[in-house]
């Protein structure tokens, strides 16, 4: 898996990639938090997905800012209702880039409590 953490600007503020992951995955790891970070957090990578359809509001958008990505593993970070930054998953299933990237957040919350 390869992880990576944005700020709200989109900038890299962190990243992991584990052992044997998919050097593809670097960096649609980052382009799925930054996705998120450009859209201010109101997204995530995967509702950006319906909107980029063929005749739908938002379609062909990723092809704007050096690549966009618009399917599942990129989450807002909010912390007291202010967006914080993005984490972006990228190296397994689309559903297994969410799993992680949600168990990321939720890590997050809990060094809040």
């Amino acid at each position: 898996m390869n992880i990576a953490v944005t700020d709200p600007s989109g900038t890299l503020v962190a990243f992991l990639r584990t052992d044997n992951a998919f050097p593809a995955s670097i960096d649609i790891a980052m382009k799925k938090a930054r996705t998120v970070s450009l859209f201010n957090g109101a997204f995530t990578t995967a509702n950006l997905y319906e909107l980029t359809q063929p005749g739908k509001s938002l379609y062909a958008i990723q092809e704007t800012n050096q690549g966009l990505i618009v399917f599942g593993g990129g989450i807002p970070v909010v912390v007291d209702g202010y967006f914080v930054g993005a984490i972006g998953v990228s190296g397994g299933t689309t559903d297994e880039d969410v799993q992680i990237a949600t168990a990321g957040l939720k890590a997050l919350e809990g060094k809040g409590s």
